[in-house]
């Protein structure tokens, strides 16, 4: 891989950190156009710097999601970790205080949220740093 850190440049860039970094039954296939699809969900790589994963599977939100984050960014597991955990921690929150579920969270840059929508649809989603 040409390059291990930062934004990851193309679709074909982030499926290529995203096959190194989880067991083949995870493995995401080919992009046909903007999506991809794994076991457990589908990702979105958009031209202007957002790339999304959905999944029905919750049980598989902390894993697929830090994955994610690291393919992503080209980040190391204990900063995706620590991110996503307190997006989904923000997420807690608001469901408690009733404003449905949703958690974002910035670092060096790096800005990424969790929602849930009502049909239990999870959503993570990844933005490009514009600085």
């Amino acid at each position: 891989m040409a390059e291990s850190s930062g934004w990851a440049l193309s679709a074909d860039q982030f499926r290529q950190r995203w096959n190194q970094l989880t067991k083949p039954v995870y493995a995401l296939s080919n992009f046909a156009g903007q999506k991809a699809s794994f076991s457990d969900g589908v990702v979105t790589y958009m031209s202007n710097g957002m790339i999304t994963l959905e999944t029905d599977h919750h049980q598989a939100v902390g894993s697929v999601c830090v994955i994610a984050y690291m393919a992503a960014y080209g980040a190391d597991h204990d900063e995706a970790h620590a991110i996503v955990n307190a997006a989904i921690d923000d997420g807690h929150s608001a469901e408690a205080s009733g404003q449905g579920f949703a958690g974002y969270k910035t670092f060096n840059g790096h800005m990424m949220g969790v929602t849930l929508s009502p049909t239990g649809k999870v959503t993570c989603t990844y933005l490009r740093d514009k600085g």
